[in-house]
């Protein structure tokens, strides 16, 4: 169980350009690593492209899984609505796929895991 995930500065910052370079829609990665560490962010593509929705192409992320020899540990994406905590949309996703769930505005750049069918929010380390 997630209490903290550490996301290099370079991978946050990566994250970031990411972020600005698609606004005004979300953006997404698939992130890979260990247990608490993030050590690989993969971009994809939105493939519904919208401010408030993300949806990454099945066979990107199925190529994606199979090209890394890294373990997947989550979803980073953004809200560039402001919006710091997982939508209604992101529960149901969390459901299915698991993981620690980053999510980044402007201002922050957040946490979240499912525990026990609630959101919980876990620390990000750099």
């Amino acid at each position: 169980m997630y209490m903290s995930v550490n996301v290099p500065a370079d991978i946050r910052m990566n994250l970031s350009i990411e972020r600005v370079d698609k606004l005004p829609n979300e953006a997404c990665a698939m992130l890979f690593g260990e247990k608490d560490r993030v050590s690989k962010a993969i971009l994809c593509t939105n493939v519904k492209p919208s401010p408030g929705y993300f949806e990454m192409d099945d066979a990107e992320v199925m190529k994606n899984l199979s090209d890394t020899h890294e373990r997947f540990i989550g979803i980073w994406h953004s809200h560039p609505t402001g919006f710091e905590t997982p939508s209604g949309t992101d529960y149901g996703y969390m459901q299915t796929v698991g993981g620690v769930w980053i999510i980044q505005t402007e201002r922050t750049f957040r946490g979240f895991i499912l525990d026990e069918g609630h959101i919980r929010e876990v620390g990000v380390q750099q």
